[in-house]
């Protein structure tokens, strides 16, 4: 973001796209219909620290595409979780930032990164009014 009056920064928290229109929002001191899931990142545009939060994704298929998954860096940013609807992987981007190396069967926080996932894969979706 480039906002008048403000600094320039470089934050390490984790985000994502969707909350880009809620910071938008607060920007202009608009309050985000209920729907929106995201979050405003006026705090760390200010130089505040964001409450720490996983930030998922998720690859369709498309015709030059044949592939699906889903992903989540934990809140840290240190792990980047992927699941391809067959297969899981783990990557400690710490050690490992060009994810050459697989740790699902061996990250001692494997199940409850795969759990956390899952739950995300599983939530309901779509608009429940």
């Amino acid at each position: 973001f480039r906002i008048p009056g403000n600094d320039p920064r470089v934050s390490k928290d984790v985000v994502q796209l969707l909350d880009l229109s809620p910071t938008i929002a607060a920007l202009f001191s608009v309050a985000p219909p209920a729907s929106w899931q995201g979050r405003s990142l006026v705090p760390a545009l200010e130089g505040k620290p964001l409450e720490p939060r996983p930030a998922y994704g998720e690859l369709v298929r498309v015709p030059d595409w044949d592939h699906e998954s889903r992903a989540m860096f934990t809140p840290d940013g240190k792990r980047h979780v992927l699941f391809d609807l067959t297969d899981w992987q783990i990557y400690d981007l710490d050690a490992d930032p060009d994810e050459k190396r697989n740790l699902a069967s061996k990250d001692p926080d494997a199940d409850k990164l795969k759990q956390q996932l899952t739950s995300w894969i599983e939530r309901p979706t779509g608009n429940t009014k």
